[in-house]
């Protein structure tokens, strides 16, 4: 097939016209972790471990205290841990590698996420009673019962399982916003976005409602 001005064949062979085979590294090390952010991923481990806890009606269920230490642990030491990865990054776009990613690749993490968050959603729309989802009256219980005393004083109400999606769904855009801008800080375009996502996610689509 001829080669035209607006037609590239790729129908050759890169070593046979000169481009040489890759350069690929013959062993893979690891990066080693700073301090810091073995510190985050400590936060982010035993809030976790706090959150299954509580989830089964352990210690501290249904109180601030076990609120800030399940999913405010998790949040703050996510947050952080992005904060420390990018912190050192130089400007521009740095995507190598990235569609061989576990994620991106449909690797284990991949699926990990997918059938977590397809499980999540599930569990919301026909299965609320195993979230905890209060019944007759009673309080709420398991997951939901995390986010009870944060419901309380913003709507009057028990938690259910809205309000317990509503605070799921806000703290992954204001961590993940707090990835965002910081692999992205040297572009103005992507600051400003990802802080008016975050910014009108957090008072008009989580806040405002709850709060009226």
């Amino acid at each position: 097939m001829p080669l035209s001005a607006n037609t590239l064949s790729y129908e050759f062979d890169e070593e046979e016209i000169g481009f040489g085979k890759p350069q690929v590294a013959q062993t893979a090390h690891a990066q080693p972790l700073s301090g810091g952010l073995k510190f985050s991923l400590a936060m982010v481990a035993v809030g976790l471990l706090s959150l299954i806890v509580q989830t089964a009606g352990g210690l501290l269920a249904g109180s601030w205290l076990g609120l800030a230490l399940s999913l405010g642990l998790l949040a703050v030491g996510a947050a952080l841990a992005f904060w420390l990865q990018h912190r050192g990054s130089v400007a521009g776009i740095k995507h190598d590698g990235i569609y061989f990613s576990g994620l991106m690749a449909r690797g284990g993490a991949a699926w990990i996420a997918g059938i977590g968050m397809t499980a999540l959603y599930v569990l919301i729309y026909w299965f609320p009673q195993v979230l905890g989802q209060p019944v007759d009256g009673a309080g709420p219980t398991g997951l939901i019962r995390v986010v009870d005393p944060l419901a309380r004083v913003m709507t009057g109400y028990p938690a259910e399982k809205w309000f317990l999606y509503g605070v799921l769904y806000t703290g992954a855009i204001l961590v993940f916003g707090v990835r965002m801008m910081m692999k992205y800080r040297h572009n103005r375009y992507q600051q400003i976005r990802t802080a008016s996502v975050a910014f009108f996610q957090l008072i008009f689509a989580w806040f405002l409602p709850n709060l009226l």
